[in-house]
């Protein structure tokens, strides 16, 4: 049993297990940061398009490493749902 678990964790985050990209933090902020340079995202945007089911917390450490990152808010059928939103002036990391 132990091994099965252990596989299981491997596999975590690989097309294995039907992931498109890892689920370590570090790379949930950097595909976020990317887009965020583009253009804005909705937390059901990153959820659906860049994997991260929880979008806020990463948010969050961006704008702890000194990006600044405002958010709007918007309603999708009686759900808020907030917009990220890049401006300059943040880090240039």
């Amino acid at each position: 049993m132990e091994r099965i678990g252990t596989t299981h964790a491997a596999n975590v985050g690989s097309t294995t297990t039907g992931r498109k990209h890892s689920t370590d933090a570090a790379s949930q902020r950097q595909r976020l940061l990317e887009w965020l340079r583009q253009r804005p995202i909705t937390t059901i945007q990153a959820r659906q398009r860049l994997d991260i089911m929880s979008p806020a917390p990463r948010i969050l450490e961006l704008r702890q490493q000194g990006f600044n990152i405002v958010t709007h808010w918007t309603t999708e059928n009686n759900h808020r749902i907030a917009m990220y939103v890049l401006l300059d002036g943040g880090s240039d990391e």
